[in-house]
């Protein structure tokens, strides 16, 4: 059933054979420190796996001295391969080689396959992980690279060497690879995740957290200083804030399943322990002691990384909130604007007004008011007196002087009436805000307070709400 599934997912790798690592231990029960006949480790081409499992030419076991014996009890024999996903999941050994252990699962970006004996006890296991093979250091060269950075390898060999008692536990890798997960958990949170977090609080502003001399912004977000932040900014920040919340979203996720797999390997201890007496006790204790502290820490990264993630929708509320100032603000110069040019367009009205009647009235009577004809005539002669205002004259002003006095007086009857409804709407609207209180419930409040004036009505108001 699971030899299918085996093939099924051999079908989609890239098998790029590399050089291999390898790591081995043994265990004596009088030797508590690790020496170059009880650890070594080395790389190997992929067509020298079988030789290295089958122990044999330079793969042999080394002798150890006449004083400590012969008699190995247990230990560890590791291989390690490099494992990439993207862009196509590839593995740095070829199908038969991977082929050769029998189980594997995987543990976060690593895959872990082990077997152990319990005669023997004796783990195999095979390791393979993103870049976690450095074909540069082994047990006896490291101190040529000071500065170097660990690689995972060189993570597990050092834990190993730092515990020989343990090198015949079976859970011995399973608890060192849980650990080193913890620790890049942590390093990615507090290195990574936090300062990024800090510099966006630092770019909006309403912040101060972190050490007083400590900038966090990062390079790519531009400081915002005195003033709303302006839409560029805005987009950016969003786009910033999303993208390190959707990081934080996927970071959320390990600590949990660190210390569910540390609760697990709990269990399969003290059900080891039970069945299987020929484990040291005290192997098993320091073993838990390793689970506990995971799973504490985990715990403890989790509240963290929620933390972060809470800071960061806060800081999105407040982004958003600050754009919304913004438009706010554009709404109110707009809508001064408008009334600015609203109080133009009334004063043009207004003399428009104004002069209105006269016009009506001008062109009414055609404006035949002024006889230039008889002016003229009379002009020609001496003596002429011929008047060259029309008698009529004063009929203009006795119909357009009333009648502009009565298109302001309506205008103004108008504007008083149009005021007095929009005040009695926004009356209105203030008192739709307010407590209804039913007119049946109101006498059931004015006959509580007649009956106990001391009573409070149930809305917090001695006698209900009577005016």
């Amino acid at each position: 059933m699971f030899q299918i599934n085996r093939e099924l997912a051999a079908l989609g790798i890239e098998w790029n054979p590399r050089r291999i690592y390898y790591l081995e231990t043994w265990r004596y029960p009088e030797v508590e420190s690790p020496t170059r006949w009880n650890i070594r480790d080395g790389l190997l081409e992929d067509f020298q796996v079988e030789e290295w499992l089958n122990q044999r030419g330079e793969f042999s076991p080394p002798v150890p001295p006449a004083e400590v014996g012969n008699g190995s009890h247990g230990g560890i024999r590791l291989l390690a391969c490099n494992y990439h996903l993207f862009p196509k999941i590839s593995v740095g050994m070829s199908p038969e080689t991977f082929g050769l252990a029998p189980q594997k699962y995987e543990i976060g970006n690593y895959m872990l396959s082990l077997t152990y004996d319990m005669s023997s006890h004796w783990t195999t296991a095979l390791l393979a992980g993103e870049s976690i093979v450095d074909t540069a250091s082994t047990i006896f060269n490291r101190s040529s690279l000071p500065l170097a950075p660990l690689s995972p390898c060189d993570v597990v060999r050092e834990y190993l060497m730092s515990s020989p008692t343990l090198w015949d536990h079976p859970l011995m890798l399973p608890c060192i690879v849980l650990s080193h997960h913890l620790r890049r958990l942590q390093h990615h949170c507090n290195r990574d995740l936090t300062p990024i977090v800090m510099g966006i609080e630092a770019q909006l502003g309403v912040t101060r957290v972190g050490r007083r001399n400590f900038d966090a912004r990062p390079r790519s977000i531009n400081a915002i200083k005195d003033g709303p932040v302006a839409r560029v900014q805005s987009e950016h920040l969003t786009v910033t804030i999303n993208t390190q919340l959707t990081r934080v979203g996927f970071t959320a996720r390990n600590p949990k399943w660190n210390y569910e797999a540390s609760a697990l390997l709990e269990k399969i201890v003290t059900e080891l322990a039970a069945y299987t007496p020929a484990l040291r006790p005290e192997a098993n204790e320091e073993i838990l002691g390793v689970l506990d502290h995971n799973i504490t820490l985990a715990k403890s990264l989790e509240d963290n990384v929620l933390g972060l993630q809470k800071r960061l929708e806060l800081q999105l509320n407040v982004l958003y909130s600050f754009v919304a100032q913004t438009d706010n603000r554009l709404s109110a110069r707009l809508a001064a604007t408008a009334g600015r040019d609203s109080t133009s367009m009334k004063i043009l009205a207004f003399i428009t007004t104004i002069f209105l009647p006269g016009s009506y009235v001008a062109s009414l009577f055609s404006m035949n008011m002024f006889n230039w004809e008889d002016g003229a005539s009379g002009s020609e002669g001496p003596g002429s007196g011929g008047s060259t205002i029309s008698p009529q004259f004063w009929i203009y002003w006795t119909v357009a002087a009333p009648l502009t006095a009565l298109t302001l007086a309506g205008w103004a009857l108008w504007w008083s009436f149009e005021k007095h409804r929009y005040d009695e709407h926004l009356e209105g609207n203030r008192q739709d805000t307010r407590v209804k209180i039913p007119p049946w419930w109101r006498r059931i409040l004015e006959t509580r307070h007649t009956l106990n004036p001391g009573l409070a009505g149930p809305l917090g108001v001695a006698g209900g709400t009577r005016s």
